[in-house]
């Protein structure tokens, strides 16, 4: 007979299969007693079936969150081994399920390191789900993030080093009843070693005057517990003669009397560190200003020094001050490091005129001065001083002389100016010189021409810084007129004697009178000459005074680079290389003056360009046919043309003709190009001629003219 059962979800079942089974046979017969064969193992939905045979029990188990209708078979059996199948059929009734958490492993974190664990579920029945924790470490908060999800933060303290098991994390749905699932895992909290930390109460500047004593107490905490053992160090060099001592149970000692030369700033670094691990540190940094405690300067010695007049001078004073650190150049780091300035003053009044004293602003000051004249043969007492800046009575002076030595200065001549006379009359004036020294003055008179002044002229020494110089010339004196005279004045300063000249010209005309005649030109200059370009010209005009007088002889109208010079008296040359634009005609004038009488002549220059010469260079055959039976050709001929100088061959015209009737020029085309002067110095144009003839004939029928504008 088919059986049924009920039981709930994930709850297995008893089911006594033969307790509704009978035999149609008679009861007493042996063969009526029934017995379970077999049953399915396995359900219709996937649940388990298990049996004992031949009397049961027979169990199900549904399978996992099922709930419904489910059957399975099994097969009874009387002795007689006949045999029935029955179906059981079992109802699975419906219960909520608790949510499932998904495992969580164990977690590990240091101290102040935050933990973010995950926390996820999953609930069978959809049901909603939330997350909440238990048993959590101080501070730890378990958040539900919906979904069947939530989220564990913690961030462990710096005391929270340790072992937090059976942390407990639970998942409650909203079916009924209420089912709850629980995950715990454990958290392992690592130790953190913490920074030590010098105290704030350490001043970060202190200042202290040079020989003061400076202390400052550096206290440290170390906030782990335990606490550690702290070291302190400085990190930088101290200044010498400071100290620095640690290690005094949580805090460290710095000591110094910053001695002279020791003022500034000092910035100095400090740290304590822990034994943890790692080993960790704090820093201090601390800049000990020590001010500077003036000290008197003292100024280098100068010594004497001795000068003459207009004689640049420049003295360099120096003064140091002991607070100038000894490591450094004390002109420089007074001023710069210590803030000291050496102030370098004269302190005897106004200085001479035109003397200048500088303060450099470093420990020296520069007189420079230039003595005049005036300021001579004196002795001069200076007194230089260097004082503190700082402290204005602290000064330190040093005294020296400079004696300026007299110099000679020159006389000077009143100008005196160029002379002019004539023969047989008196010639006379005064020469007068001064001195800006109380010296006196000589005068003396050179000839520096020739023929030289004439013995006849006198210069008198008056001896009152004057002289007088008389001269009457004589019939004959104007032939070596003019005459060159030197006026020198000499002062009597020993040993250094200065002088001062004038040198003038005298010039003497001669005296009217019969037998006056001009001068003449000997020999006679040639009317024309004719040179060619680049050729070189060299004349030699001359002239002569009948009465022997001296004769000046010029010229004008002379070509751009010739010269004309006087070789010897009465003479002058005229010499002239004429360049490739100077062909043409020139024209000089001569002038003969004896200077009363003059006389005139002139010369007519006629620069030839040089030659030009042609030859046939090249000859082509442009072309050939016959004509009435008579072969007729054209020719081209390529004339050069060439010059003997280096100048261009500018503005050519050619005419081409031909001797010979049956040579006959069609066409001239005529091209002019210059050759480099370097090629052997010479120029070359060229033109073509173009021409036919009914037969070939010898080239020397043609001819040509070639002309220059």
């Amino acid at each position: 007979m088919p059986d049924s059962a009920t039981t709930n979800e994930d709850i297995a079942v008893d089911v006594d299969v033969l307790l509704n089974d009978e035999d149609p046979d008679t009861a007493d017969d042996p063969a009526d007693i029934i017995s379970l064969v077999s049953c399915d193992l396995s359900s219709d939905e996937g649940g388990t079936v298990s049996v004992q045979v031949p009397a049961g029990p027979l169990t199900y188990s549904p399978p996992a969150d099922y709930n419904g209708p489910d059957r399975f078979n099994c097969v009874i059996a009387d002795l007689a081994d006949e045999r029935a199948n029955a179906d059981v059929t079992v109802e699975v009734t419906p219960i909520n399920d608790a949510p499932r958490i998904d495992p969580i492993a164990n977690q590990q974190v240091d101290e102040g390191v935050e933990l973010i664990v995950p926390i996820t579920c999953e609930d069978v029945e959809d049901d909603s789900v939330v997350i909440d924790g238990g048993n959590l470490p101080t501070g730890a908060v378990v958040t539900d993030l919906g979904g069947c999800s939530g989220e564990f933060r913690w961030t462990p303290d710096f005391l929270s080093s340790g072992n937090y098991p059976d942390v407990l994390i639970t998942a409650t749905d909203d079916g009924s009843p209420l089912a709850q699932g629980q995950e715990t895992f454990t958290i392992t909290v690592g130790d953190f070693n913490l920074p030590p930390a010098f105290s704030d109460d350490i001043p970060s500047r202190v200042e202290v005057d040079e020989n003061e004593p400076i202390f400052v107490r550096m206290d440290a905490d170390d906030p782990d517990e335990p606490a550690t053992d702290l070291v302190f160090r400085a990190l930088d060099t101290l200044p010498d003669g400071a100290t620095y001592s640690g290690n005094l149970g949580g805090y460290a000692e710095l000591n110094w009397t910053p001695d002279f030369g020791q003022a500034g700033e000092e910035p100095l670094r400090f740290e304590v560190c822990d034994n943890g691990t790692p080993t960790l540190c704090d820093r201090h940094d601390l800049t000990i200003a020590v001010g500077n405690v003036p000290r008197t300067p003292e100024m280098q010695p100068i010594g004497d020094r001795e000068i003459d007049e207009l004689e640049q001078f420049s003295l360099v004073v120096t003064a140091t001050d002991p607070d100038t650190p000894p490591d450094e150049a004390p002109s420089l780091s007074l001023s710069l490091v210590s803030s000291e300035i050496v102030q370098l003053t004269s302190v005897e009044g106004d200085l001479p005129e035109g003397a200048l004293f500088t303060d450099n602003g470093n420990g020296t000051g520069r007189l420079d001065w230039t003595p005049t004249y005036d300021q001579g043969q004196r002795q001069y007492l200076f007194e230089a001083c260097a004082t503190d800046s700082v402290d204005p009575t602290l000064t330190d002076c040093k005294q020296f002389t400079v004696t300026v030595g007299n110099i000679n200065r020159p006389p000077e001549l009143t100008p005196i100016g160029d002379k002019t006379v004539t023969e047989t009359d008196l010639l006379s004036f005064t020469v007068s010189a001064n001195d800006p020294d109380p010296d006196g003055i000589g005068f003396t008179l050179a000839s520096c021409s020739d023929p030289a002044l004439p013995a006849a002229a006198q210069l008198t020494d008056n001896g009152d810084r004057t002289a007088s110089f008389s001269w009457t010339p004589v019939v004959g004196d104007a032939a070596g007129s003019p005459y060159c005279v030197t006026f020198t004045a000499t002062d009597d300063f020993t040993p250094d004697v200065r002088t001062d000249a004038e040198t003038i010209s005298i010039t003497v005309e001669p005296a009217a009178g019969p037998g006056d005649d001009p001068p003449y030109f000997d020999p006679a200059v040639p009317s024309s000459q004719t040179i060619g370009v680049s050729e070189s010209l060299e004349l030699d005009v001359c002239a002569t005074d009948p009465e022997g007088k001296r004769v000046a002889v010029s010229a004008e109208g002379l070509p751009q680079g010739a010269q004309f010079r006087s070789d010897r008296p009465g003479c002058a040359r005229l010499t002239w290389k004429p360049g490739c634009t100077a062909a043409g005609e020139h024209t000089v004038s001569f002038t003969a003056d004896d200077g009363t009488q003059q006389a005139s002549t002139s010369t007519t220059i006629e620069v030839t360009a040089a030659p030009v010469e042609g030859a046939i260079q090249e000859e082509y055959l442009l072309s050939s046919l016959s004509y009435d039976r008579w072969p007729f050709f054209v020719f081209e001929y390529r004339v050069a043309f060439r010059n003997a100088t280096d100048c261009p061959i500018d503005g050519l015209t050619a005419t081409v003709s031909s001797s010979s009737d049956d040579f006959q020029v069609r066409e001239a085309d005529v091209s002019f190009d210059r050759i480099p002067a370097q090629r052997k110095r010479t120029s070359q144009d060229s033109f073509s001629v173009r021409y036919s003839i009914f037969r070939r004939l010898d080239k020397s029928v043609l001819s040509w003219e070639v002309s220059q504008p």
